[in-house]
């Protein structure tokens, strides 16, 4: 018998003992929120990093999957934890994680369309719900990545391809200094020269300067340079604003450029009526990055880039070889609409807790996400010592101690620390023209009042010292 090939008793053996381990993990979370144990972590690294060769004979399986879930799954942070409320959450909705064990062992190729017919259709009707909740039409086709970096990194790949031909040298892009920094490593991944990116300054209300990236645009023409490329923001990650989108879709066509939205945050939030309100001119962008492993819940792997004109993809990336014989039919090839050729598939993981709950459930879900930040916005806003940024228009909060002038940040630096080693929420913060902020960002599914009221607890206890 093949040694690699367990018997179907093992298999299930395997299988009961996993899930026995992940169900007991799953119900100690219900009762114990330990968000950070990643510095206890730290203490066994030295453990871990003596154990680095290749193992050459076997090991108990069961000894395997004991250690991961005593020690290395624990001694982390965990993001998908009720109080994370860094950077931005990510879910890790269960059913996906069911859908990744059918989706890894069925380990069907669907770079092709010949190969798992059906399976491809998944992915591909997956793709079509979001290119529906982004508003594109029927022309419009996308990828699923392994996160927005990825889907960021194609969409410049295709605008340099769409607007500058052989005279990348000369290529200018531009964004926000609120911009994801994935657009500038994206740009350099796609060639394009660092000493060619625009960073535009944003307004007093943290959206790009109109007015700047106009007088920027107009100065790199004089220079003979070809400027190609605008990113706007559907929530930027310092503060959640988003760029007014109908400004930028005239910028972009008065000097052609490819206007790109990253909505890897923000964009699944035009779900909601409010959310609509905020996004309305989305859809008028050539290609927009969503994460849903951010907005729909999921587990991180999940991004997807949607392009307004689908041909563009395959125009761009598809490149035929010998040794595959396409198929001509009426079904989408991947490996001919992005960069990888083996990967795994994305789509169910996706399919499986949207055909499950309905997208209804997300709605309501990314709906109660926003009055849980108007909620805590209200309640912050309540302390005198605080001052916060007005106005935030989807569930990321921004405040800090108001420090007399001789102390700068330092404050607000403590307050950090004490509520994160407190352990009932996780924060993060964010430097604004060398202020210190702290970052309150509301999204993952898990997260409910209690939770807002333990982060409200914990800052009292901190100013009962001051």
């Amino acid at each position: 018998m093949n040694k690699l090939e367990p018997t179907a008793h093992d298999f299930k053996k395997m299988l009961d003992h996993v899930c026995k381990k992940i169900i007991s993990h799953y119900k100690a979370r219900e009762q114990v929120n330990e968000i950070d144990k990643s510095q206890e972590g730290m203490i066994f690294l030295e453990k871990y990093s003596k154990n680095s060769k290749i193992p050459e004979n076997p090991s108990s399986f069961k000894k395997i999957i004991d250690e991961l879930f005593a020690q290395q799954i624990p001694l982390s942070l965990d993001t998908s934890g009720s109080g994370y409320l860094a950077y931005v959450p990510g879910g890790g909705i269960v059913e996906s994680a069911i859908a990744e064990l059918i989706t890894c062992y069925a380990n069907r190729y669907i770079g092709v369309n010949f190969t798992a017919p059906l399976l491809l259709q998944i992915e591909t009707q997956v793709i079509k719900w979001l290119i529906s909740i982004v508003g594109y039409d029927n022309s419009a086709k996308g990828i699923l990545t392994s996160g927005g970096s990825i889907a960021n990194l194609h969409a410049m790949i295709l605008a340099r391809e769409d607007k500058l031909g052989n005279k990348i040298s000369k290529g200018v892009l531009y964004g926000s200094s609120h911009t994801h920094h994935s657009i500038w490593k994206g740009a350099f991944a796609a060639g394009l020269q660092r000493k060619h990116q625009r960073i535009i300054e944003v307004n007093s209300d943290g959206k790009i300067d109109l007015k700047k990236l106009k007088e920027q645009i107009e100065v790199d023409l004089k220079k003979k340079l070809i400027p190609f490329f605008i990113v706007g923001n559907a929530g930027t990650t310092s503060c959640g604003r988003i760029d007014d989108f109908y400004e930028l879709k005239k910028i972009s066509k008065a000097y052609n450029l490819w206007f790109h939205i990253d909505a890897a945050y923000g964009g699944f939030f035009c779900l909601t009526s409010q959310g609509k309100k905020a996004l309305s001119g989305m859809q008028q962008a050539d290609s927009v990055t969503l994460d849903p492993h951010k907005g729909l819940f999921l587990p991180y792997g999940t991004g997807a880039l949607l392009v307004n004109d689908g041909t563009k993809l395959d125009k761009t990336f598809s490149q035929h070889c010998s040794y595959i014989q396409c198929q001509d039919n009426d079904l989408w090839d991947f490996s001919n609409c992005s960069l990888e050729l083996s990967r795994e598939m994305r789509g169910m993981r996706i399919y499986l807790p949207v055909k499950k709950y309905g997208i209804n459930a997300f709605r309501k879900a990314l709906t109660e996400k926003i009055k849980l930040s108007k909620y805590t916005f209200k309640k912050l806003s309540q302390y005198k010592m605080l001052s916060l940024i007005p106005n935030p228009e989807l569930t990321i909060i921004n405040f800090r101690y108001a420090e007399a002038s001789n102390l700068k940040n330092k404050t607000t630096l403590e307050l950090l620390d004490f509520i994160n080693n407190k352990n009932n929420v996780h924060l993060s913060g964010v430097y604004l023209e060398d202020v210190f902020y702290i970052r309150v960002c509301i999204l993952s599914f898990r997260t409910s009042k209690k939770d807002i009221e333990a982060l409200l607890a914990d800052l009292r206890a901190f100013m009962k010292n001051k």
